[in-house]
This record gives C-alpha cells, structure tokens and sequence, in this order.
C-alpha cells in the first residue's frame, strides 16, 4: 500500500484549483482502498483461531494498513489545508458536488 501518495512537487500551496483537485481525489481513493484493505485483513483474522500463528501476521498487515490510511488522511487534511489557505476550498467543494 502507498501511503506517500503526494510528492515534493504536488505540494505547493500555489496549486492550481484544478489540479488541486485531482490530488484530492487520488488521496480520498488511496484512504478508502487502506480502509477497505485494512477492514478485510482484520475479518480475516477474526475467521482464524486464536492460536493460529497466521493471525497475528494477518493482524501485524492490518495494523500497518490503518497505519498508512491514517498518514494518507494526514496528507489529504494537508491538501485541504493549503487549499483553504490559498483561498481555493470553495472552488475545490464546489467541484466536490
């Protein structure tokens, strides 16, 4: 799982609306696909017995993806942030539907 998705040169607070935008939605997709990922991880665990040694490395990849959705969600709230601060979050809302 990725969990930088943005790099150094996607990161400006001068970002253009549009492209701004597309960021935003690359983050949103790579935190639900953690999300989900994570969740399945974490059902399969808990088919597995307790002293199945699997299950915990099952949970140790869980753990790990909640560990890059919540850095992928960081860096979305980064993404909004500078957005708001250049004064583009009503435009990136609006194109939010």
């Amino acid at each position: 799982m990725q969990t930088d998705v943005l790099s150094d040169e996607t990161r400006p607070a001068d970002m253009a609306p549009r492209a701004r935008m597309s960021v935003i939605r690359r983050l949103t997709k790579a935190a639900n696909d953690a999300a989900v990922e994570a969740g399945r991880s974490q059902a399969d665990a808990d088919q597995m017995q307790p002293d199945d040694p699997r299950m915990w490395a099952v949970l140790d990849r869980a753990d790990g993806l909640w560990v890059s959705h919540d850095q992928i969600v960081t860096e979305l709230l980064e993404c909004l942030h500078q957005a708001e601060l250049a004064g583009d979050l009503a435009v990136c809302e609006a194109a939010l539907g």
